[in-house]
């Protein structure tokens, strides 16, 4: 009888060390990805995404020649809702730059965050969901919060998670 305890201890802690094992392995693939896509002046990926009104977005809907900023979000992350609230003081910064907030949650919530932080009535911001959670595997992220920065040309001039100042990333989007 205490074999067949030891025995199926083993085997519990045995799955368990895999299980783990496994994730890890996951964890650092993710982040070779992560390093993979985001070379500086790559163009920026095709995509689909859709509206709060379950409309298709693409990156066809992106207009030709202005810079454009992509800021993934969770509305619950409280660095998301700082950087919103520093993105809605320096608007003036982005006055000429598309803004697309991409979050994965649902629509009520996405909505409650943006109408809260005001960008429900700026026409240079557009508002999609991924609700499919494809966003990691097209943009190479998958991090509260990152932003992508784009030019002109929508090509990649830089990445940020967490605490890069707003001044650095219009002046990425700047550069050719």
């Amino acid at each position: 009888m205490k074999k067949k305890i030891i025995i199926i201890i083993c085997l519990i802690i045995g799955v368990g060390a895999i299980y783990m094992g496994w994730n890890v392995f996951k964890k650092i693939q993710h982040r070779i990805a992560f390093d993979k896509k985001l070379d500086e002046n790559t163009p920026m990926p095709a995509f689909t995404f859709k509206t709060l009104d379950s409309l298709a977005y693409t990156k066809d809907d992106l207009k030709p020649g202005t810079p454009v900023m992509v800021f993934y979000y969770n509305p619950t992350c409280d660095h998301c809702q700082e950087y919103a609230a520093n993105i809605q003081q320096q608007l003036d910064l982005f006055r000429d730059t598309q803004i697309l907030m991409v979050s994965p949650e649902p629509a009520d919530m996405i909505s409650e965050f943006v109408t809260y932080f005001g960008f429900d009535t700026l026409k240079n911001v557009s508002v999609i969901r991924d609700e499919k959670d494809e966003f990691f595997g097209i943009f190479g992220a998958a991090y509260y919060p990152t932003i992508f920065a784009y030019n002109k040309d929508h090509r990649l001039k830089g990445h940020y998670r967490v605490s890069a100042g707003l001044d650095a990333i219009r002046n990425a989007m700047n550069r050719p």
